[in-house]
Formats: structure tokens, C-alpha cells, sequence
């Protein structure tokens, strides 16, 4: 019994690349996905931009209280 789904299934497999609009079939798979694979791509790199960004905030946030910390301490010893 499942030999026979899977015959079915194979056979209309076949037929719906027999056909001769096949091409566009396959063509708009490769732009649907490959806009994916963009979009997957754009998001992985945006995400590692924004890490970027956020360590060197933290780095400017920090350097930023170590100055203040040494202009406090230059003030309170005139």
C-alpha cells in the first residue's frame, strides 16, 4: 500500500516536469528561494552589525566614565 502513494507521487513528479512550462515552474523555485536565502543572509548580517555597534557603544560608554572619573578626581585634588 504505501509503494503505491509513493508511485503515485513519483509519477506525478514526472509528469509535472514532462511538461513544457516545466522551466518556469523550476525557475520561479530558484527566485523564490534564492530571495529567501537573501533575506536569511541580510538578516545574519545586520544582526552581527548590530553586536558590532553595540560593543563599541559599550566601549565609547566606558572610555566616557573613566574620563569623568579623571576630570572628578583632577577637581577634588585643586
Amino acid at each position: 500500500m504505501p509503494t503505491y502513494w509513493l508511485t503515485v507521487a513519483l509519477n506525478s513528479l514526472i509528469d509535472m516536469f514532462s511538461e513544457k512550462n516545466s522551466i518556469y515552474l523550476i525557475a520561479g523555485y530558484i527566485v523564490f528561494f534564492g530571495g529567501i536565502g537573501g533575506y536569511l543572509l541580510s538578516l545574519v548580517l545586520r544582526q552581527r552589525n548590530l553586536r558590532r555597534d553595540a560593543e563599541l557603544l559599550d566601549q565609547i560608554s566606558e572610555q566616557l566614565k573613566q574620563d569623568q572619573a579623571n576630570n572628578d578626581s583632577e577637581a577634588d585634588s585643586k
